[in-house]
């Protein structure tokens, strides 16, 4: 079943219709007044119509269709988070209204790798039904992605540990998801640290370091630029930690912003690429590659000229090694 395919409560539908005037002349309903009330979403029963028809339409997708659309090695990470009930944000005197003994959840799917959000949503459930709606939000994230996403599965979807509680009402509709489709739910020991030492920030920026070199490798220039620019970011953070420790991040720097100028030159993005290779040789002059940056942007500018004192430059700082290149290219 395409995810275009609604199916609609008619029963609904009729009475939502009889409640416009008609035309006293002919007895029609007016195509604008129509028009007007289902488009009205102020309405409860125009809202109730609608959501009643995403559900039967969720309901009824094919998944198994989406065999066809899973690549291998990607992975969605959906993440949970429970507000608590909103009495814990409005202070009430006397009966509690139902609405404020209601759950906020925020819940939100995304792609690992490009950091692309496939749905997030915003709800306020009761307690007993809180499983129902999260299952809803799983569907939507595979049939009714948002736009301009296209339905699909990943790899491995990864559910953090606030999912645990819904499992019961998650597994029997995960599982019959088709191969080669995996799940899981992190159990809370597998929790990821928070990052709070130099150390810490250094193997986070490496591990983002390593994350824009597969996109690169896939030659995937906005992921790969996104990976590096967080690893830099990161980078910032450590230094700020431990000032003192700024020679041993030096090189890791260059080599991200070295790198995420070569990500710019997958798409031949030369002035970007140039100002990354410069930040590069200013960060760590001895990296050569920081230096080999500029001269592939000067070459995409046609500046023969600056290419050539880009290499000047470099000869004298890079190690011996690098300098026999440095000077080929020179020379040629």
């Amino acid at each position: 079943m395409s995810s275009e395919t609604i199916a609609f409560d008619h029963a609904a539908f009729q009475k939502l219709l009889a409640t416009i005037p008609r035309n006293p002349a002919t007895g029609d309903v007016d195509m604008n007044e129509m028009f007007s009330l289902l488009t009205d979403e102020s309405n409860p029963a125009v809202r109730a119509l609608s959501e009643c028809a995403v559900l039967e339409s969720l309901a009824a997708y094919d998944y198994a269709a989406l065999a066809l659309t899973i690549v291998p090695g990607t992975t969605w990470q959906a993440k949970l988070t429970d507000r608590g009930p909103m009495t814990d944000l409005v202070m009430c005197v006397g009966d509690i209204p139902p609405l404020l003994r209601q759950h906020h959840l925020l819940l939100e799917c995304r792609d690992a790798a490009t950091g692309v959000v496939r749905y997030h949503e915003d709800l306020l459930v009761d307690l007993p039904a809180a499983s129902e709606a999260v299952l809803t939000f799983v569907r939507r994230c595979i049939a009714l992605p948002a736009a301009p996403q296209s339905p699909a599965l990943p790899s491995l979807l990864r559910f953090s540990d606030a999912f645990l509680p819904h499992a019961s009402v998650l597994a029997p509709f995960l599982d019959t998801l088709p191969a080669p489709f995996k799940w899981y739910i992190a159990s809370p020991s597998s929790r990821p640290k928070e990052p709070s030492t130099f150390d810490d920030f250094l193997h986070l920026a490496e591990a983002l370091k390593e994350s824009g070199n597969a996109a690169y490798a896939r030659r995937e220039r906005g992921a790969a630029v996104e990976a590096y620019t967080q690893g830099t970011q990161v980078l910032g953070l450590a230094i700020m930690r431990a000032p003192g420790r700024f020679p041993e991040s030096a090189r890791l720097g260059a080599v991200l912003l070295a790198n995420r100028a070569a990500a710019h030159l997958l798409e031949n993005a030369a002035e970007e690429a140039l100002e990354d290779g410069l930040h590069a040789e200013g960060t760590d002059p001895t990296y050569v590659k920081g230096y080999m940056r500029q001269v592939r942007a000067y070459e995409l500018l046609g500046d023969m000229g600056q290419r050539r004192a880009v290499l000047k430059r470099a000869l004298g700082r890079v190690n011996a090694g690098d300098a026999v290149v440095v000077r080929s290219m020179l020379d040629s």
